[in-house]
């Protein structure tokens, strides 16, 4: 889910997740549908680890929910996300689309 969920050039959005059985214990955002090394965004260790990826920009945020926000959007930002992660002691996936208008 977006928030908000039609964000345009300069906004802030969250890639929010729904769902998620029990607390965060990792998650792994990536660029793509992919979970490729080059395409990871960041690592994060709730509450406070945090690994940044080669694809890291520098204007994403993860959440101890494991939502990732993203400030300042721009065009390249449009996409898939794919985020990997660790609750209730097992690993699921999940994949969101961002476009963001001009």
């Amino acid at each position: 889910m977006l928030v908000p969920p039609q964000p345009r050039v300069g906004q802030a959005v969250t890639l929010a997740v729904q769902g998620m059985q029990g607390p965060a214990q990792l998650c792994a955002w990536y660029r793509g549908l992919t979970t490729a090394r080059a395409q990871r965004i960041l690592i994060f260790v709730p509450p406070w680890e945090l690994h940044r990826g080669p694809a890291f920009s520098g204007r994403e945020t993860p959440a101890n929910d494991c939502s990732l926000r993203i400030t300042g959007v721009t065009p390249q930002d449009s996409g898939d996300y794919t985020l990997v992660f660790q609750a209730g002691g097992r690993y699921d996936e999940a994949f969101g689309r961002l476009q963001v208008s001009g």
